[in-house]
């Protein structure tokens, strides 16, 4: 059970950009919200790194087996092959070239890669799970479909933060500045939970391009920072309150 005191909620993405771990790094918990429809053009099971050539951006994805219409994150599962894992660390093979930390990167991603996961929620959270512990980041996670929280009846989209936060007795919740308008701010005063929003600079680092490509994979930002680097990044943000 949640026991700090500002929490935040996220869907599961998959090596996302290091905002994402902005926020793991300011919140005292992270619950991976996987209970809502899967979104095929989101970030679950995509992201987007360099091309060979520095001056453009790719994808990197994970295979998953066609959703079910309306399938909920928790239930897409992924596809049970090596195809899509060796694919992803042939597109990473260009950093070698480039990047001063390739090969500890590439021992990171192969090894998140080679645990056994049977769903894009179980991927993705072991991923969050050692990027973090590499960082030195000490956040939690918890994946709200394991969690016994019973919830009252949504009416809108803001509401999901405001009950869970208000189930765990959490005094803050902090959400990414980008969605701030999904939320009411008067349902959070009501409760006397504190809403912040969180933005971070995306501070331009070392890219051999001629331009810096910003919101890429935290993979991207590993491959050219040490670890001291890529924390100094991810605590490169502001707070702001209603």
């Amino acid at each position: 059970m949640f026991s700090g005191k500002k929490l935040s909620i996220m869907q599961p993405y998959f090596f996302p950009y290091l905002g994402y771990f902005s926020l793991m790094h300011y919140a005292d918990a992270l619950i991976l919200f996987d209970i809502v429809e899967y979104d095929r053009k989101g970030w679950m099971n995509r992201n987007r790194i360099q091309k060979p050539d520095s001056q453009d951006w790719q994808y990197i994805r994970a295979g998953v087996e066609k959703p079910s219409y309306k399938a909920l994150i928790k239930d897409v599962r992924l596809v049970h092959n090596e195809g899509w894992k060796n694919r992803i660390i042939r597109q990473l093979e260009h950093y070698r070239s480039t990047s001063p930390h390739y090969e500890k990167v590439l021992e990171l991603v192969e090894s998140i890669l080679s645990i056994p996961s049977m769903t894009i929620t179980e991927l993705n959270r072991n991923a969050l799970v050692h990027i973090r512990d590499y960082l030195g980041i000490e956040c939690p996670l918890s994946v709200f479909s394991e969690m016994s929280i019973e919830l009252q009846e949504i009416e809108h989209p803001g509401q999901w933060a405001l009950y869970i936060c208000e189930a765990l007795k959490a005094k803050e919740y902090v959400n990414p500045i980008g969605g701030k308008g999904l939320f009411r701010l008067g349902e959070f005063a009501e409760r006397a939970i504190q809403l912040e929003f969180i933005r971070n600079r995306l501070t331009p680092y070392p890219q051999p391009g001629d331009d810096f490509i910003e919101g890429l994979s935290i993979i991207d930002v590993l491959m050219y920072n040490t670890r001291e680097q890529a924390l100094g990044l991810i605590e490169d943000y502001e707070i702001t309150s209603h």
